[in-house]
C-alpha cells in the first residue's frame, strides 16, 4: 500500500466506520497537558486557538496539524494505529467527553470513540470509564474515579498521583474547564466535529516505528514550528466566500466547490513544500552543521530574529503577524519570505566554500545572538566569497562580529582586530606552543587545512570534514620523546644525580646520562638535542605541529619521523586494520612528505607559518 493522504473532518475522522485508534507500545504517555514555567500546555496553547476561532469564524473551516497512522483490520474492525498524533487524537477525546460524555458513546447518531493503549492497563481503563461520568462531575472527578471497580487496582496511585498517565488525564480536563466553562457547549461541539480538519497521513506498517522514531525522536510537547505550520495552512487558504441572491442554487453549489477545491490545493501545495524544509533540516549532516535539533532547524528562528516585529519564535507572535494583514496574503508573503531564506541556508550548505567559511566562523560564535550574526553576514554576502573569507580568517582570531562590521563603534579600551591578530601571532611565535597556546594553534591549523580544500576542483573548492573539531589533536611531526635536554632546578641550575648530568625528554620524562648515551649509540638520529635549535627554540613550536584526529594521535605514539611517514602513506592500512583517518588533512599531509625531519625543517616551517599568518593578516612588523 502506497502512502495516500487526505483531509478529513473530526466527525469522520472519529466516527467514520467505527475505527479503533490504537496508541502502540512504542509511543510515550500523554503529555500535553504538561505545563512549563510561565508558559501554556500544548493542551491549552489548541483550545484557546479553536475557542478564538470559534468566536471569530464559527463558519469557516479550521485546520489541525496533522495524524500519521497506519491502518490494518482485526476481526472485522479497522484500527488506526497512530503514529504521530497521539496526543492530539487523546486530547480531542478528552474535550469531548467535557463537552458530553455521550460523545464517546454509541448513539443514534454516531458510533462509539475508542481508544485502545497497547501496554498501559490504567490509561485504557481510564479513558474507558470517562464514558460512564457526566462531564458535570468534573470537580470530583479523581474521586468517582477511585471509586469505580474497573480502576480498584490503581485507585491509591491514582489518588496520590503517581500513576502519570492517570495524573496528566485529569489534569486536562480540568485544564479543559478552564477554558471551556462559559461556552455554548453544544455551539461549540458542532463547530469542533463539522468545521475542524485534520490531514490524515496513511503508511505502510512495516514503516511505522521507523516513522515514528523520524518524527517523533526528541519530541515531549507540541513544538511551536507545529502550532505555527498549522496556524499558517489555515491561513493561506482562507478566503472569504463570496455569495450574492442572484447567483442560483446551482453556481452557489459550484462557488462552493471552486473555492474550497483551491482552499484543499493551495493548503496540500504548503504544506508539501513545508515539510521539505522539515526533511532537509532533520538530515544528519544539517542538524550536524548547524548544531541543531529543533524540527525547523534555524530557519523560523532565524525568520523571527530577523523580524523587527517578532521578538521570539513564538506561535502566539506568528499568529499577531498573521493577522496584521490580509489573511491569506500575509500567510502567502511569510511562505515567500520563509522560502527566499530556506533557499539561502541550503546555498550555503551546499557551496563548499561558503560551507566552510560559514563553518569556521560558526566554530567561534559566543552565544545564539552571535550565532544568528554570523549567519546574517554569511547570507547577505553568499556572492562574495572573498568577502567570507576574510570574515572567516577574522573570526578565527577572536574578532568578533561588531569589531568586524563595526569597528567604528569601538571603545578607546577596547581591543581592534589587528591588535588580537598580533597578539595570536606573539603566542604563536613563541618556542613552546604546544600546552601553551593550543587553542588558537588548533584554529590556525584548521585554516590552513581548510584552505587546501577550497583549492580544489580548480578552486570551486570541496566541503571539508569538521567532525574534526569534536575530536582533535595537536601531534609533534618529530616526536616529543625524542628531543633530549639538561633537566634544570627551579634557579635554572643543571641537575645531577650520582655526580652526572640528569636529562630531560619533550614529554617531561627523565632519561639518565648512560642511557641517552647508549640510544645516540646505537643509532644517531634516534634523539635530537634541543640545544641545536637557534634562539631557544624547541619541539614545542608552531613548526613542528600538525593537526591530526584525536584517535591517529595514539597510533603516530613515539614512532620516528620515518616510521610515521610510512604510516600516514602506507596504502594498505585499512586493510591492516589501521584506518587513519588524518590522511584526508592535506596540510597535514605536506609535513609528512618531507624526505627529513629535523630541527632546519622545523625551524623553515616556523617561518612559512608566520609570513602566511602576516599575509592573511596583514601585519608588518
Amino acid at each position: 500500500m502506497e502512502q495516500r493522504t487526505q483531509f478529513k473532518r473530526l466527525r469522520n475522522y472519529i466516527y467514520e466506520n467505527h475505527p479503533l485508534f490504537v496508541i502502540p507500545n512504542y509511543q510515550r504517555g500523554y503529555k500535553w497537558s504538561v505545563k512549563s514555567k510561565g508558559k501554556e500546555s500544548s493542551l491549552e496553547h489548541l483550545l484557546l486557538d479553536l475557542v478564538d476561532e470559534f468566536g471569530k469564524n464559527p463558519n469557516s473551516d479550521y485546520f489541525l496539524q496533522g495524524v500519521t497512522v497506519t491502518e490494518r483490520f482485526i476481526d472485522g474492525r479497522k484500527n488506526v494505529v497512530l503514529i504521530d498524533g497521539q496526543q492530539r487524537t487523546t486530547s480531542i477525546y478528552l474535550i469531548l467527553w467535557y463537552l458530553s460524555n455521550s460523545n464517546l458513546q454509541k448513539s443514534n447518531g454516531h458510533e462509539s470513540f475508542d481508544l485502545s493503549y497497547d501496554v498501559r492497563e490504567c490509561s485504557q481503563l481510564l479513558l474507558y470509564e470517562l464514558k460512564e461520568i457526566p462531564s458535570e462531575r468534573i470537580e470530583n472527578l479523581k474521586t468517582h474515579l477511585c471509586s469505580s471497580s474497573s480502576l480498584s487496582s490503581y485507585s491509591e496511585k491514582i489518588k496520590k498521583n503517581m500513576n502519570q498517565d492517570a495524573y496528566y488525564f485529569i489534569e486536562a480536563t480540568r485544564q479543559i474547564h478552564h477554558i471551556l466553562k462559559d461556552i455554548n457547549k453544544e455551539s461549540f461541539q458542532k463547530f469542533l466535529l463539522d468545521k475542524v480538519s485534520l490531514l490524515y497521513i496513511v503508511v505502510n506498517e512495516d514503516k511505522a516505528v521507523k516513522t515514528f522514531s523520524m518524527m517523533n525522536g526528541n519530541k515531549a510537547t507540541m513544538y511551536q514550528e507545529e502550532l505555527i505550520k498549522a496556524g499558517m495552512l489555515h491561513a493561506v487558504s482562507s478566503k472569504q466566500l463570496t455569495l450574492t441572491e442572484y447567483m442560483s442554487p446551482e453556481k452557489q453549489l459550484m462557488q462552493i466547490w471552486a473555492q474550497s477545491w483551491e482552499g484543499n490545493s493551495l493548503r496540500s501545495k504548503y504544506a508539501r513544500e513545508w515539510d521539505k524544509w522539515l526533511y532537509w533540516w532533520n538530515r544528519k549532516d544539517v542538524k550536524d552543521y548547524f548544531n541543531t535539533s529543533k524540527p525547523m532547524g534555524l530557519l523560523l528562528e532565524f525568520y523571527a530574529l530577523r523580524r523587527k516585529s517578532l521578538k521570539t519564535l513564538d506561535y502566539k507572535e506568528f499568529k499577531q503577524l498573521l493577522s496584521s494583514g490580509r489573511n491569506g496574503y500575509q500567510a502567502k508573503q511569510i511562505f515567500k519570505d520563509l522560502r527566499d531564506l530556506q533557499k539561502s541556508f541550503e546555498d550555503l550548505f551546499s557551496t563548499p566554500k561558503i560551507y566552510n567559511y560559514l563553518k569556521m566562523s560558526l566554530l567561534c560564535n559566543t552565544g545564539k545572538e552571535d550565532m544568528m550574526d554570523i549567519l546574517l553576514f554569511f547570507i547577505s554576502n553568499k556572492h562574495n566569497i572573498a568577502a567570507l573569507k576574510d570574515y572567516a580568517n577574522w573570526r578565527l582570531v577572536g574578532t568578533t562580529h561588531r569589531e568586524y562590521c563595526h569597528p567604528e563603534s569601538l571603545k578607546d579600551d577596547e581591543k581592534t582586530k589587528e591588535a588580537k591578530a598580533e597578539n595570536v601571532l606573539d603566542s604563536l611565535s613563541e618556542n613552546r606552543v604546544y600546552g601553551k597556546s593550543d587553542g588558537l594553534a588548533f584554529k590556525q591549523l584548521l585554516r590552513l587545512n581548510v584552505e587546501e580544500y577550497n583549492r580544489l576542483h580548480d578552486g570551486r573548492g570541496h566541503i571539508f570534514d569538521f567532525s574534526i573539531w569534536k575530536n582533535k589533536s595537536l601531534e609533534h611531526i618529530f616526536p616529543k620523546s625524542r628531543v633530549y635536554h639538561i633537566a634544570l632546578d627551579k634557579d635554572e641550575n643543571p641537575i645531577y644525580v650520582n655526580g652526572k648530568l640528569l636529562y630531560k625528554r619533550g614529554d617531561g620524562t627523565e632519561i639518565s646520562e648512560s642511557d641517552l648515551t647508549l640510544l645516540i649509540k646505537e643509532k644517531s638520529d634516534a634523539m635530537l638535542d634541543r640545544k641545536l635549535f637557534k634562539n631557544n627554540g624547541s619541539e614545542h613550536c608552531i613548526g613542528n605541529l600538525v593537526l591530526l584526529y584525536g584517535g591517529d594521535n595514539s597510533k603516530f605514539g613515539a614512532k620516528s619521523f620515518e616510521s610515521k611517514k610510512a604510516l600516514y602513506f602506507n596504502p594498505n592500512a585499512e586493510c591492516e586494520g589501521l584506518n587513519f583517518k588524518s590522511r584526508s588533512l592535506l596540510h597535514s599531509m605536506y609535513a609528512f612528505a618531507k624526505s627529513t625531519w629535523g630541527v632546519t625543517e622545523i625551524q623553515q616551517q616556523k617561518d612559512e607559518f608566520i609570513e602566511i599568518f602576516k599575509k592573511t593578516y596583514n601585519i608588518n612588523l
